[in-house]
């Protein structure tokens, strides 16, 4: 069987061109599959990227709801010690007017008692009894001016004593004695009331 040239020649050319058809298809699939897998491994570090973004942007924001939140704390925890230190100022101001109430009560009866002589009083309503509560009072809330409450309370009764006995040599030098002790609580709130409370 002999073939025509010319057919052998388009049957060759046909099978070529199949061929060639063929592997333009398999190159043009492995192309696509190449392109394909860089597309999904571009579009996987894409999500992987985008995915970190996000944890980042979601860590920053709680990060600064984390600061807000300590911001939050400090002002609340500044705005308490400043109330607390308001309320023991205020406390403070309160325990001195009622030191200085029964310090000047204390003076107020001496003064009586030594411009009138003696005056017989009700134990409650002695200068030293006014002394003592004076002294109480710096005691258990005036640490500074207690031993100054000490001596004039001490002051205060041992004028009492002697104006009471009639001696009137001790009382004229304790007299001087318990003046000075006023005068000394006197400065002290003065001191007290110009500097913090």
């Amino acid at each position: 069987m002999k073939m025509d040239k010319g057919l052998l020649i388009a049957l060759v050319t046909s099978v070529a061109a199949l061929a060639g058809v063929l592997a333009t298809q398999v190159m043009t699939w492995i192309n696509s599959r190449e392109q394909a897998s860089r597309a999904e491994r571009l579009l996987a570090s894409q999500s992987a990227l985008a995915a970190t973004r996000e944890a980042q942007a979601a860590a920053l924001a709680e990060a600064r709801e984390a600061q807000l939140a300590e911001r939050g704390a400090q002002r609340e925890a500044a705005h308490w010690a400043r109330a607390q230190a308001a309320e023991r100022a205020a406390s403070l101001a309160a325990r001195r007017e009622e030191f200085l109430g029964w310090v000047l009560l204390a003076e107020s009866r001496m003064a009586d008692r030594l411009d009138r002589g003696l005056c017989p009083v009700a134990a409650s309503e002695s200068p030293a009894n006014a002394a003592r509560q004076a002294y109480a009072v710096a005691l258990l809330y005036l640490e500074a001016l207690r031993p100054l409450a000490k001596d004039f309370y001490q002051s205060t009764a041992k004028l009492q004593l002697a104006l009471e006995a009639s001696d009137g040599t001790a009382a004229r030098r304790l007299a001087s004695t318990w003046r000075e002790s006023f005068s000394s609580i006197e400065a002290a709130l003065v001191e007290a009331s110009d500097g913090p409370p």
